[in-house]
């Protein structure tokens, strides 16, 4: 079929600020603010009408680089030029896009030789926040002009991706299935999270469940991502919290996250031989169904992993950041790779894509994402995959919708009453309700977020920008 042509008309950005509610300490970093980087890309779908779609992620910092010269704070920048050259670069294109494939790919090459992002040293993780941020307004606004929800979409390939990946994607498209009808929740544990209580301080007085032991037993979650430390040290963390879980629940399932925090290969095998041989972890042990990428980037993708003794499936995450990135890590022994919406929805797709057809694993993380279109837009995406979980981490630490605008917050609880309560996210028996987003004809919603403080805006852009995209 003629797939929709995209041209753009006009791009802004702009800022929201989330106080957290507690503090998350992931890698060697502890936040308590996040800032949230919002896209609002307008373009005209075959020569029609102009119409506007959405997207937003939060300014993670200190996960996209890990360099410990650079301050949280200077991290969070880092991104936030991301976004303005993707914005600006797009909006200096003038060009017309064949298919949304084809912006992605223009947009992701004129990043990858734009002279601002390289006097600035930007990792290609840093640069894909800024072509994913585009990459998901166009595919917002190609939505809402044709009114078709997200999944229909990926079936039948509005985007592009088949002609672009071949049999293998056509194949994946073909095994699917239905979508679902929930998802269960992946529960993250912090490197300092209060457990139980025991020696915690007091939490915020908002109603909501702060220690692990309250989490359980407010949301009947049962799946967890726990954060794992890079030393043997980090096991005494490990039996604290299986004993809050061997004590609360029956069965449940684990996923261990390093972010990077092993050096090499020797010492992050010496830990998971010690883990599994530690009574007090028995049963933490026996429920890990994979460890997310332990390694750091420098060695990640040159550890042959087949000649060590793991004992559980290992996955990349940061490593993720090309698109044979998945395939080189296969060959090293890797098991899987996971999904961010803040690294690309057309390179997730087809992350899956190949991961079915070397049956590999492929996860859905979060980044913290809070509500409104950040949210959304990664439960569609997680739900289209096919997933049986998705981490879920930003209800928890941050504010939840209580923050929103009053009339953003509004049109959000009417339009996804399954998914949004008095505070947040309804978790019913570990599991999110996806109707009400699977639905939306829009990507994940059609809720119409409210601005931020302006960044940027296409219409006061200097016009020599360094790097030109070619399409037409």
């Amino acid at each position: 079929m003629d797939l929709p042509t995209l041209h753009p008309i006009d791009i802004a950005i702009s800022e929201r600020r989330w106080q957290l509610r507690l503090p998350f300490h992931y890698g060697r970093v502890t936040v308590t603010e996040l800032a949230e980087i919002h896209v609002a890309l307008t373009v005209a779908i075959d020569g029609g009408p102009a119409t506007t779609g959405y997207a937003a992620e939060v300014a993670a910092p200190k996960w996209f680089e890990k360099d410990p010269a650079i301050s949280a704070t200077a991290s969070a920048a880092r991104l936030k030029l991301a976004a303005s050259r993707a914005a600006a670069l797009i909006g200096e294109s003038r060009a017309t896009f064949p298919n949304v494939v084809a912006l992605e790919r223009e947009l992701a090459r004129a990043m990858a030789t734009d002279a601002t992002l390289a006097g600035a040293e930007l990792t290609a993780l840093e640069r894909a926040f800024g072509t994913a941020l585009v990459e998901r307004a166009a595919i917002d606004a190609l939505l809402r002009a044709r009114t078709m929800p997200f999944d229909q979409a990926v079936a039948e390939d509005l985007f592009g991706l088949a002609a672009d990946e071949g049999a293998v994607y056509r194949a994946w498209l073909a095994k699917r299935g239905a979508a679902p009808a929930t998802i269960a929740i992946r529960h993250t544990v912090g490197l300092d999270d209060p457990l139980d209580g025991t020696g915690a301080g007091s939490g915020p007085d908002d109603g909501r469940p702060v220690t692990l032991a309250d989490v359980i037993a407010a949301t009947g979650i049962h799946r967890f991502k726990v954060k794992l430390g890079g030393s043997l040290a980090a096991l005494d963390r490990l039996e604290a919290i299986a004993g809050v879980l061997d004590a609360a629940l029956p069965r449940y399932r684990i996923s261990l996250d390093a972010n990077e925090a092993f050096e090499d290969a020797e010492s992050f095998a010496a830990v998971m031989a010690e883990l599994g041989a530690r009574p007090r972890l028995a049963r933490f042990a026996q429920s890990i169904v994979y460890v997310e990428q332990p390694l750091h980037r420098s060695c990640a993708l040159t550890t042959d992993l087949r000649h060590l003794r793991i004992g559980w499936p290992v996955i990349i995450d940061e490593s993720d950041d090309s698109d044979d990135a998945f395939p080189r890590a296969l060959a090293l022994g890797y098991a899987g790779v996971s999904m961010k919406t803040c690294k690309g929805v057309l390179h997730g797709l087809r992350n899956a894509a190949k991961a079915t057809a070397d049956g590999a694993l492929i996860t859905a993380e979060d980044l913290c994402v809070q509500p409104g279109i950040a949210l959304q837009q990664n439960l569609a995406a997680a739900a289209a995959i096919r997933v049986a979980d998705c981490e879920r981490n930003g209800h928890h630490f941050g504010p939840g919708t209580t923050a929103l605008p009053a009339g953003e917050r509004a049109a959000l609880e009417a339009a996804h009453p399954d998914v949004y309560g008095p505070h947040g996210l309804t978790i019913t028996s570990g599991r999110i309700a996806l109707a009400s987003s699977l639905a939306a004809r829009g990507f994940g919603t059609t809720v119409t977020p409210a601005s931020g403080a302006a960044l940027e805006r296409g219409s006061s852009w200097p016009r020599d920008a360094s790097a030109a995209m070619s399409v037409t």
